[in-house]
Order: structure tokens, then sequence, then C-alpha cells
């Protein structure tokens, strides 16, 4: 389709290619096609078609003049053209991809391709391969890097990109198309935690791409209390991030929850996307808050205790009350060798310890809304 709305349409049958206007007037592109298969039309209305039987691939002017592109090709089965008018030739004879220039110059795009049967360039110059072979789609970027955007289709044949970055992927053996969305902003779920710790299945990582023609300029960046950012990535995005096409950054998302409460909240991006200045784009990130668990942290559990007297500490748990510390040697939770009683301090020193190379066995207790739970700790006695 080009962007007067005329839709193209290749006849493989009766070897030709046909133009539909908005007003339904049909006539016909080209000629002396063996059999047409693919086609594509740049922003000039120049009309590419990937000719199975001639073994070539044409363009057609809107005046009508018709020349080959490229050469050297098998079973040029589809074809796309991207924003500076570089033509995209599938070739799955050989099996490979081409580019070739407005210049001529006629390269591969990408590697290892079993059976490549479509391809759709976007506006950031990023190709994307179906190949039915390994029922994949792949991502090739301008500088060369390729990656896989998603697999596990049943006979993928061909493929298209709409105006916001999207793909669409004809998957055969399912009669389904199947969208893939690169450009509407995910939801993340994490695991239940409790009160001022980190979930254990953080950070999640989203990954922000410019997938336009033309700069995205970040102006701010704004994390929840209680989803911060998760530190260590090297690529993350900052409040003042400026992506060129096809450039990418890391938003890396932690759940430290700050109440007991089932929370939902937003990390947002302010930006330039869509060319709109001050666009906002959120990310919907939830989670539950649990009441907190206090956790012995020294001496170090499962290590040996120095001398008879030793002093034990722990965290305070969100919402806890009151602790019990139980030292015993008769078995996990005994207390032949001390028992605190109920206290609201997080250490404790214990005396008149064994040293006999004895097992330890330690519970610690914390009190919540009346209710006590516990945890256990084992130690040598040396």
């Amino acid at each position: 389709m080009d962007g007067a709305g005329n839709v193209y349409v290749t006849d493989f049958s009766a070897a030709a290619v046909h133009m539909v206007t908005p007003g339904g007037t049909q006539t016909t592109v080209g000629s002396g096609f063996g059999s047409a298969a693919g086609v594509a039309v740049d922003g000039a209305g120049n009309v590419y078609i990937a000719d199975l039987g001639n073994v070539a691939v044409y363009e057609v002017t809107p005046g009508g003049t018709q020349t080959t592109v490229g050469s050297g090709f098998i079973e040029p089965a589809g074809v796309a053209v991207d924003g500076a008018g570089n033509v995209y030739v599938v070739d799955p004879g050989v099996p490979a991809v081409y580019e070739v220039t407005l210049g001529g110059t006629q390269t591969t795009v990408g590697s290892g391709f079993s059976q490549p049967e479509g391809v759709a360039v976007d506006a950031a110059g990023n190709a994307y391969i179906v190949d039915a072979g390994a029922n994949t789609v792949y991502k090739v970027t301008p500088g060369g890097v390729q990656s896989t955007v998603s697999s596990g289709f049943d006979g993928p044949a061909g493929l298209t990109v709409d105006g916001s970055g999207n793909l669409y992927v004809t998957n055969t053996g399912k009669s389904l198309v199947v969208k893939i969305d690169r450009t509407d902003a995910p939801s993340l779920s994490f695991a239940a935690t409790g009160v001022g710790s980190t979930s254990t299945d953080s950070p999640k990582t989203i990954e922000v791409e410019n997938i336009g023609n033309t700069a995205l300029t970040l102006t701010g960046l704004s994390y929840p209390t209680d989803f911060p950012e998760a530190t260590g990535d090297d690529s993350a995005c900052t409040g003042t991030t400026r992506l060129t096409p096809a450039e990418q950054c890391d938003l890396p998302i932690a759940f430290t929850p700050q109440s007991v409460a089932s929370l939902s909240e937003d990390v947002t991006l302010t930006d330039n996307a869509l060319n709109g200045t001050g666009a906002t784009q959120s990310i919907a990130v939830s989670g539950t808050g649990t009441a907190g668990t206090a956790t012995l942290t020294t001496p170090t559990p499962g290590t040996v205790l120095a001398g008879s007297s030793v002093t034990f500490t722990w965290t305070a748990g969100y919402g806890t009350t009151a602790y019990q510390l139980w030292l015993g040697t008769t078995g996990v939770g005994s207390h032949n060798l001390y028992e605190s009683g109920a206290t609201t301090a997080t250490t404790e020193t214990v005396s008149d310890l064994p040293t006999t190379g004895v097992t330890v066995y330690v519970r610690l207790w914390w009190e919540i809304d009346a209710v006590w739970k516990s945890a256990d700790y084992t130690y040598t006695a040396q």
C-alpha cells in the first residue's frame, strides 16, 4: 500500500501486478512477468516486484519505466523498500536476504537463514525477516546486529510493519495472522514480597528502542517509590537519554514494597515519541507487599560460634511488635541452652554456650498482629 492509499496486488497465476485505487479503479503495473511473487512501493511511488518466473526484481516508476534491480537471484520471493529507497530482496533459493542501494550496490543482510520467505523494514531501518525453515522472525539492525524477535511459528510466510512499528506475520500452519506488539507499553507483575525487601524476581528489564527515523529524546524518567530503578545496568535509560534510530536503552525495575498492600503504580517516560513534545509513556507495574520477616544476620547462619559468649542480631520485620530467641542442642526448636522471652530488641547476647563442637539450634520468633512466626538456623559450637 502506498501513501495515497493505493493497494498493490501480486497475482502469481496471472503473472501480473495490479494497482487498485481507493475509488476501486484497477490497473496493471508493469509487464512481462513470469510469476510475480512479492511487491513493495516506496515514498516516491516506485513499485518493486519480485518475479520468481524470470528470477528477477523489477522497479516500475510512476511513469511506467521498468528496470531490473539487483542480480544473481535464484528464487526472489519477497521484496521491501526502506525510507531511503534501499530495496530488500528475500531469496529462499540461496538462502539469503539482499539489500540493493539506490546506487546499485548489493550486499547480504544477516546470515544463517534456513528458508527466508518475507522481509519488512521499519522507519529506523531495521530489517525483519521471516524464516519459514526456522519458524522464526529475525531482526537485523542497520549496523548488522542480528537477533530473534519471535519464534515458535508454524510455517511463517510473510510479514509487514505498520506505521507504529508493530509487526504482522502470516502463520500458514495455524491459519493465523500474528501481531507482534512492539509499541504498546507492557505491564509487569512482581512476586509478593516482604516490606523493605526486594522481590526474588527483581529486576525486570524493559527495553526502550527508537523505531522511528529521527532522534528519540527523553526529558523525564520517573520510578515510583515501591518500584525503584535497579542498579548495575550500564545501558539504563536516564531522564536525558537521546536515542538515535535503532538505538536502545534499558529500564531495570525492582520491587521493594514500602507498605503491606496490593500496589499498582507506573514507571513514566516523557519524550518526543511520535513527534509530540512532552509525550508520556507509562509502564504499569504491580506487586503485593507482605508483612516483613525478621531475619537472623549475625553470626552468619551455618557458621561456627566462636567462644562461649555470642551476640545474635536480626533484622526488624515490618509490623513486628516483639521477638524471642531460643537456643538448644537437642533438635530443631529446642531451647535447653537459652530462652530470651519476649523482647523488642533486635540483638541478644547469649553466654555459657558449649564449646565442644556440637550443633546449636537457633529459633528466632517474631510477633505480628498477635501471631507468632519463626525461622530456624543452625550453628556449630566451638
